[in-house]
């Protein structure tokens, strides 16, 4: 009976059948932005500002487990116009979940999400040859059931 279990576990766990595919679902809401100028970060926004209410509401991002570290993107309210490659995949470690979004040669976001805090930080990096300063957006996030 031991030889049984011990090769149906030793299976399971070769050819990676036993974990089993999750559906994660994150509502962000927004907190601050901070644009990254030569002479210091400056806060621009934060929550309850009447300004950025543009940002607090409906964010969320859509992703499927398929193993310990393989994640892909389903959906995410974070793109604008362009639409979502068939399966976006997201870079995992132990402390957080990470994928990019590049539009045109001069416009990328970097998100990041802290696996044990749920803070979400969006990093905007647009026409940085022009002069502009990046900005750093952060999001808190929770999973919810569905979206």
């Amino acid at each position: 009976m031991k030889k049984i279990l011990t090769i149906l576990i030793a299976s399971l766990l070769w050819c990676n059948i036993g974990y089993s595919k999750e559906i994660v679902n994150l509502v962000c809401s927004w907190e601050k932005s901070i644009e990254n100028r030569p002479m210091g970060d400056v806060v621009i926004g934060t929550k309850g500002d009447p300004d950025f209410s543009h940002y607090t509401d409906g964010r969320y991002i859509e992703y499927e487990v398929v193993s310990k570290d393989e994640f892909y993107i389903i959906s995410t309210s974070f793109l604008y116009e362009e639409v979502l490659p068939e399966k976006k995949r997201m870079f995992v470690d132990d402390k957080e979940i990470s994928f990019v979004f590049t539009h045109g040669k001069d416009y990328t976001e970097i998100f990041s999400i802290n696996r044990h805090t749920g803070i979400l930080r969006q990093v905007v990096q647009r026409l940085m040859k022009q002069g502009l300063p990046q900005t750093t957006i952060y999001f808190s996030c929770s999973k919810k059931d569905k979206i």
